[in-house]
């Protein structure tokens, strides 16, 4: 995966912890992208398993993107 890209993916799993959310991101070639976000980011994004997800990274960042209507 290329820095500043933004793969269409789905969302593997969700696996919530005290210190944050674990989501792991199947892409289409089959790749996972794994990353943890603060607890309450996922809150407000509140991102369900089989859901469309893009994922931007940049710098050792991520930022997700659903198309959740929920």
């Amino acid at each position: 995966m290329t820095v500043n890209s933004l793969p269409k993916g789905v969302i593997k799993s969700i696996v919530r912890r005290p210190e944050g959310t674990e989501l792991v991101i199947v892409l289409p070639e089959g790749r996972e992208l794994v990353t943890v976000f603060p607890k309450t980011r996922m809150d407000y994004l509140n991102p369900v398993e089989g859901e469309t997800a893009y994922a931007f990274v940049s710098e050792g960042r991520v930022m997700l993107l659903t198309d959740s209507h929920h």
